[in-house]
């Protein structure tokens, strides 16, 4: 238990002074913050790595797009997400705000 509270306690001590400090902000942030470094891996995958790829003609054209074609529509989903996820923390209420309505709108796309 003692673990948990110190954990909790080092979250806290690196947000700002201005934001929210209850537990479902710092929870609505940690998925904010994973989809964000989701997202620049994708970006990453699909820019970087796919144009090194391409330069070098390791896989055949055809077979390339096949491991590729999913990236830009995750990486489309994962930035309506992102831009969801950072609308609702920027105007957080501690008493009102919640995402569960923003997971739930997306449930359906990442089973």
């Amino acid at each position: 238990m003692r673990g948990k509270i110190m954990k909790f306690r080092s979250i806290s001590s690196i947000s700002s002074n201005d934001e929210p400090q209850d537990r479902t902000y710092l929870a609505a942030k940690e998925i904010y913050t994973t989809e964000k470094t989701f997202n620049q891996i994708l970006h990453l995958l699909y820019v970087d790595f796919r144009e090194h790829i391409m330069e070098l003609k390791i896989v055949p054209d055809a077979e390339f797009e096949k491991i590729f074609s999913n990236i830009v529509q995750i990486r489309l989903f994962s930035d309506a997400l992102l831009k969801d996820l950072e609308e609702r923390i920027k105007a957080w209420d501690v008493q009102t705000s919640k995402i569960a309505d923003i997971l739930v709108t997306v449930g359906p796309f990442i089973k």
